[in-house]
């Protein structure tokens, strides 16, 4: 009986080595893989949740096309002298100012975008000329103004303005 008891003991050994030697490197191996699936499941949840994000701001523009459109007023292609001599005629007029001098020049290129400079003196009353720079601050066009000097006449009410602006466009 001993020997069948050692030829038992022998064999239960050799299946603990087996299990130890094997069968456990194998489901290690399976638990690093699992844990990668879920890892990758969970990536995959998130890309399609980025895609239908997507998908719903695809929506959203088709919708907003026109917003799209005015926004390309802002920062036009092209300088279009015409149309921003125009529209400051029209933005003066409007508030009661009147144009004595107006020019336009280039500054440079940064970027892609490109910088012209308007240089104009006015004549009007002060709030003539807070309703012109309200009408240029709201005005679809981007208007940057760098600077302003004002001289009043001692004699009247009427201001001597001159003022520079930037213009921003596209080339």
């Amino acid at each position: 009986m001993s020997s069948q008891n050692l030829l038992g003991s022998i064999l239960l050994a050799i299946a603990v080595f087996a299990l130890f030697g094997f069968v456990l490197p194998i489901y290690d191996e399976i638990r690093a893989t699992q844990t990668a699936i879920d890892d990758r499941t969970l990536s995959i949840a998130q890309l399609q949740e980025a895609l239908q994000s997507v998908e719903r701001l695809k929506g959203n523009i088709g919708g907003r096309i026109e917003e799209v459109q005015k926004l390309g007023g802002v920062i036009s292609e092209g300088k279009r002298a015409d149309e921003v001599v125009s529209s400051i005629d029209a933005i003066a007029n409007q508030s009661g100012m009147q144009i004595v001098q107006f020019s336009m020049g280039d500054v440079g290129i940064a970027d892609g975008i490109s910088t012209a400079t308007l240089d104009m003196n006015l004549r009007g009353a002060y709030p003539s000329f807070m309703s012109f720079l309200e009408s240029l601050e709201n005005n679809l066009r981007l208007f940057d103004v760098q600077s302003v000097t004002i001289a009043t006449p001692s004699d009247s009410s009427i201001l001597n303005i001159n003022l520079k602006i930037n213009l921003y466009y596209l080339k």
